[in-house]
């Protein structure tokens, strides 16, 4: 009796020593995809708004390979839309800015000017920083007074979904605040939007305004006074949708 006990002892010790190294075989893979991950080469983007857009910071890294373009290296953090012709940053974090500011981009301290500069191959120790940077370069670095406007296309019109940072004047109104923004166009008598970037606001479309959340519809919307840091949201949708 002894003897089978001391035999069922020692196939116990083996299956538990044997599961230890299954297990042990099994981490490996794990802890080598997690050394590979670890050790892929790298390059940091640094993302500043400034002053012009204090709230937009972030520092991203992104996996480098031989032959990989600085445009190509902003779209796969997916936090930066280029301009449809490819010659500029669109939005940051789903932020534009007005004609008086842009997103501007320096690799290696050194700001970008041409188109083709975006196609350069980047190196593994490339330091690439996209900021805010205010077309008017004889302002104060203090931070000015704006009002945010977001655009909702809804699905029908999702391309053109976006928000964007406007500089913001005392005693400012709906009509004064559109009147900065380059994509919208009021009818001459500025009671109205006829067109917003390639779309009219014909039958096909209808226009919805909130300001802080609450829906304006009083026919003298667009003389309706913009406080600064208020939120305006232009829903723009066809008149099919419900």
């Amino acid at each position: 009796m002894t003897g089978w006990v001391c035999c069922f002892l020692a196939l116990f010790a083996m299956g538990c020593s044997t599961e230890v190294k299954v297990s042990q075989y099994a981490s490996q893979p794990a802890q080598q995809a997690q050394a590979s991950e670890a050790s892929k080469p790298q390059v940091e983007l640094v993302i500043d708004g400034g002053t012009y857009v204090p709230n937009v910071k972030d520092r991203v890294q992104i996996d480098w390979h031989e032959q990989l373009t600085l445009r190509e290296a902003l779209l796969s953090t997916g936090k930066v839309k280029m301009k449809e012709d490819g010659a500029g940053i669109a939005s940051v974090v789903d932020v534009g800015l007005d004609s008086k500011t842009r997103w501007s981009v320096m690799l290696n301290d050194k700001e970008l000017t041409a188109r083709q500069s975006f196609d350069s191959v980047i190196s593994l120790n490339d330091k690439i920083t996209v900021y805010a940077k205010k077309l008017d370069v004889g302002t104060s670095g203090a931070t000015e007074p704006s009002v945010t406007l977001t655009i909702d296309g809804g699905d029908a019109l999702n391309e053109i979904s976006n928000s964007y940072l406007i500089p913001w004047k005392q005693s400012d109104t709906l009509a004064g605040v559109f009147a900065e923004f380059d994509l919208v166009k009021l009818s001459e008598d500025k009671t109205r939007i006829v067109q917003f970037g390639k779309h009219e606001l014909d039958d096909k479309y209808k226009l919805s305004l909130k300001v802080n959340g609450e829906k304006v519809q009083h026919k003298d919307v667009l003389n309706m006074t913009i406080n600064a840091n208020d939120h305006i949201v232009l829903e723009l949708k066809p008149k099919t949708s419900s």
